[in-house]
């Protein structure tokens, strides 16, 4: 009996080691695939057509997935109070309104109007969060769809950043919010970002300028007036503090799914590595 077990696992690596990467690669898709779709292995493993279809629709499941669990604790997270009086802030489209009053663009540096500076505004947006290391309690707020940046960048496609890209939190209070929604993602991360792009939550804040050193700067994107002295030089710019934020629930169709990764098949593929 275990000399023919043995003859078994001998014919099954050795099956095995005959695959190739690739062979190997798409076996382990399939697997995969087969945890949410009744689907025929072999088809799968062989037919490159079928293995397609499959991955159209394993994303679209992923997706759905994702919407309905963001759906789910949309009530929770709003339910947070961290005491912020939402009558006193105005509405505003946030591109036009930095484009406005933004006085230093000529420098590469953003700078909001004094007399916006500390304005309580609202607006709607795009957000996602994420930290920078497994270990790091800091976490970057940005207001474009870092992902689909770095799609466009391996697709050498042009790609138009926003004039307001970021952001930072308030107070304690609204980063613990913010936390209350975040997953961990590929190699431990912990990340936040909305499902099929969506812009429809609510961001509550204002502009505040900081001062930062001529390296920082540089590492921001900013052009310095005096490169001779970089070390030595102080940057001020105006940066967007959130102090809330009020989650909308996604409404969608399956074809909404469908027709959204199939505009950004890259992109989908990136996602599914979390």
């Amino acid at each position: 009996m275990k000399k023919v077990l043995l003859l078994i696992f001998l014919g099954l690596f050795l099956v095995s080691c005959g695959d190739s990467a690739e062979e190997k690669n798409t076996k382990r898709i399939c697997d995969r695939f087969s945890k949410k779709i009744n689907l025929d292995k072999n088809k799968c493993y062989k037919d490159k057509e079928y293995f397609k279809e499959l991955r159209i629709e394993h994303n679209v499941i992923l997706q759905t997935e994702e919407i309905e669990n963001f759906n789910k604790n949309v009530e929770n997270f709003n339910k947070i109070d961290v005491g912020v009086d939402k009558i006193n802030y105005e509405l505003v489209d946030i591109e036009s309104f930095a484009k406005q009053n933004n006085m230093s663009s000529e420098k590469s540096q953003f700078r909001i109007s004094d007399d916006n500076i500390n304005k309580k505004i609202k607006f709607s947006s795009y957000f996602e969060i994420q930290n920078t290391d497994e270990n790091s309690q800091e976490y970057v707020i940005y207001f474009e769809d870092t992902l689909y940046k770095l799609v466009s960048a391996l697709q050498d496609k042009k790609y138009e950043p926003k004039t307001v890209r970021s952001a930072k939190f308030q107070n304690v209070e609204v980063k613990k919010k913010l936390e209350s929604i975040m997953i961990k993602r590929l190699l431990g991360l912990k990340k936040f970002e909305m499902p099929l792009n969506n812009s429809n939550s609510i961001i509550y804040g204002y502009f505040g300028n900081t001062n930062i050193t001529g390296i920082d700067a540089i590492m921001k994107g900013f052009e310095l007036t005096d490169k001779t002295n970089i070390e030595n030089q102080i940057v001020i710019f105006s940066e967007f503090y959130i102090e809330d934020i009020k989650l909308e629930k996604i409404k969608y169709t399956e074809q909404q799914v469908r027709d959204f990764l199939k505009g950004n098949m890259m992109r989908a593929a990136l996602f599914n590595l979390k």
